[in-house]
């Protein structure tokens, strides 16, 4: 089940343990304002209502996505 009323942010639904609900598209937009934000991810999901362990999930997810992630030494697939 799924409502509209999450205490932070109205616009944002919560499902009936309180878990954020938001489509991709609103999901990426976030992600999009993040990155061109000056606060912390702790901070930034605080304020926008999301819990910050989902917010990171989602961070770590989209860099997988782009392949953001940098190769550390010693850690390359074997050739």
């Amino acid at each position: 089940m799924t409502s509209t009323n999450s205490p932070g942010n109205p616009l944002i639904k919560t499902d009936c343990i309180g878990r954020v609900r938001l489509d991709k598209k609103h999901r990426e937009a976030l992600l999009d304002t993040f990155e061109k934000s000056p606060l912390s991810g702790t901070k930034f999901a605080a304020l926008h209502g999301v819990k910050y362990q989902t917010f990171a999930t989602w961070v770590q997810n989209r860099k997988r996505e782009r392949d953001e992630y940098p190769v550390v030494p010693g850690d390359e697939p074997p050739a």
